[in-house]
């Protein structure tokens, strides 16, 4: 039964209770979302929209829907036969990513689309952001009106192209103004137009709204004047920018749908020739307009295709082992990166910027060497608890080895050493803390707790007591990356807080547009993207915890942990 109200129940025997329960209907509360800070437009119009969601039970999807705030004149196109051809072009909708997770009870979300096809671009809207949970319930934020992105044309004929599209997609009884527009479009072509497929494109334009006034043949006109003042706009770019974007969608929709590996390396290696043949048409429009890149700052010179290739390298193995939410996050860091690349928005970031990345550069490095610190010790605590030498683990004071245990020295010599590295660890992040600047409350609290636990960890080594000492130093890792997570969150925070009409002052990344740094690569909302390395670390590290595990002669201490340790990944 459908249990709506509260009441008991009751379980009985010839007529008496046996047993009963009390049931409290808890109402399921509609979901809720909202903007955490004010839309923004790509280097290119795409918009992006940063956005908090919350559910008592989870939201299961989110979008952003649009209508117009300016009327638009309502003129169908009648047709002989009685038919009434109203706007070609639905409202827009923008769908929403959600934060890590099925069900998102709470958190903060970041979706990046681009909408500047629409015929809607570069008109007045007004947004609003719905959630929807589990039993279809909708919630939904407070309107927000703005000037929907659209994308910056330069050429005049790219420009009077875009704007008969319009009118003919929301307006289509005025397919005749627009055949007299683009008519006039084409006298002299010799004069105006240097692409032959430019003017071809027009007038078969021209003509298909003669002779085909039906809501396809419209439709059609629409698609083609878009491609039209692209070309118009970046030529041969255009096309290979297309097929980039086509193929970035495809693979984005097999991760989606947990396509085969084969399917995915299919689509890889189409996403590298569309790769290649975008930089290639990139460089040539490059070379044709030397003057739009004069002001190209000196730091872009830092880009290399093998940059993008470390990147496709790293989403076809985070797909391969299954970590399919990083690959599509990847993926969009990608779209990002060449939509800057693109757009030309490339600048160096202010000093203190550039300082706290070196920093975290550094934080980066300890992490690494903290991480093959506590790999080394549980292989000492590993060796230490062998059948036949249980007094030598747990709590055990150097230099008490004796004549039974001819490998005391030995272990005490590597206990020492343990305990010297750990020692040095935490020296050095003492210095770097001294001498970091503007450091955030809750990055320091990080890792003062990181500095504590290393020296809990190097007490430990000293003692001989390795199970203490290797959750000492667990504990000083975690510390360790939450720090270094605050401090990412704190970077982006003050560059979106710098931010203005397209930061005058020019930004803090670079030409891919990720923060500044040699390793560094982050992404939009701060987080630190698993390069190709960091993914094939994480399986060699589970498939050598499953293989521990499997070893039945380790200690049941040995046992437990890992067992833990793999729940966690």
């Amino acid at each position: 039964m459908r249990i709506t109200t509260a009441g008991t129940v009751r379980v009985l025997e010839n007529g008496s209770e046996r047993y009963s329960w009390p049931i409290v209907v808890i109402d399921d509360r509609n979901p809720s979302i909202q903007l955490v800070r004010e839309p923004s437009a790509g280097p290119r119009g795409a918009l992006a929209l940063a956005y908090r969601v919350e559910d008592d039970y989870g939201v299961v999807g989110a979008e952003a829907g649009f209508t117009l705030l300016d009327p638009v004149e309502d003129k169908p196109l009648e047709l002989a036969d009685g038919t009434r051809i109203g706007p070609l072009v639905e409202a827009p909708v923008m769908m929403l990513k959600l934060p890590r997770g099925d069900k998102a009870k709470a958190g903060e979300g970041r979706t990046t689309t681009d909408l500047t096809a629409h015929p809607w671009a570069g008109m007045r809207v007004r947004m609003v952001l719905r959630a929807r949970d589990q039993a279809g319930q909708t919630g939904e934020s407070t309107p927000s009106d703005m000037v929907l992105p659209g994308r910056p044309f330069r050429q005049p004929l790219a420009r009077a192209l875009v704007e008969q599209r319009r009118k003919l997609a929301l307006t289509p009884g005025l397919v005749d103004e627009v055949r007299l527009a683009l008519d006039a479009l084409t006298i002299a072509p010799e004069r105006f137009m240097a692409d032959a497929q430019v003017y071809l494109g027009i007038r078969s334009v021209f003509w298909r709204l003669q002779y085909q006034r039906d809501k396809a043949g419209l439709e059609s006109a629409v698609d083609q004047l878009w491609q039209i003042a692209l070309r118009v706009e970046d030529g041969d770019l255009s096309d290979a920018e297309r097929r980039l974007r086509e193929a970035q969608d495809r693979l984005q929709q097999a991760l989606k749908d947990g396509a085969s590996e084969e399917e995915l390396s299919q689509l890889m290696a189409e996403l590298r020739d569309a790769l290649n043949e975008f930089l290639k048409a990139l460089t040539a429009e490059a070379q044709k307009n030397p003057d739009q890149n004069a002001e190209t700052p000196q730091g872009s010179s830092r880009m290399t295709q093998q940059d993008l290739e470390q990147m496709l390298k790293s989403i076809e193995e985070l797909a391969k082992s299954g970590a399919t939410e990083d690959a599509q996050q990847m993926l969009s860091e990608l779209r990002d990166m060449l939509e800057r690349l693109q757009a030309g928005k490339q600048g160096e970031g202010g000093q203190a910027q550039q300082q706290m990345m070196e920093t975290l550069e550094k934080f980066g490095g300890m992490i690494t060497r903290q991480r093959k610190l506590l790999d080394d010790t549980f292989d000492e605590r590993r060796g230490s608890g062998r059948p036949g030498s249980e007094g030598q683990r747990g709590r055990q004071t150097p230099g008490q080895g004796t004549a039974e245990d001819p490998q005391a020295g030995g272990r005490e010599q590597g206990l020492g050493e343990l305990g010297q590295r750990q020692g040095d660890l935490r020296q050095e992040l003492d210095d770097l803390m001294r001498s970091m600047q503007g450091l955030g409350e809750e990055a320091r609290r990080r890792f003062d707790d990181a500095n504590g636990a290393m020296g809990q960890a190097e007490r430990s080594l000293k003692e001989g007591d390795l199970d203490q000492a290797t959750e000492a130093q667990s504990k000083a890792l975690d510390e360790l990356r939450k720090g270094a997570q605050s401090m990412t969150e704190q970077m982006i925070g003050s560059r979106q807080g710098q931010s203005g009409s397209q930061r005058a002052g020019g930004d803090d990344r670079d030409p891919l547009g990720r923060p500044s740094g040699e390793d560094a690569l982050i992404d939009s909302q701060g987080r630190a993207l698993p390069s190709e390395v960091d993914g094939q670390r994480a399986r060699a590290i589970l498939e050598e915890l499953r293989r521990r595990l499997g070893e039945s002669t380790r200690p049941a201490t040995d046992l437990d942990y890992l067992e833990r340790l793999l729940k966690k990944n």
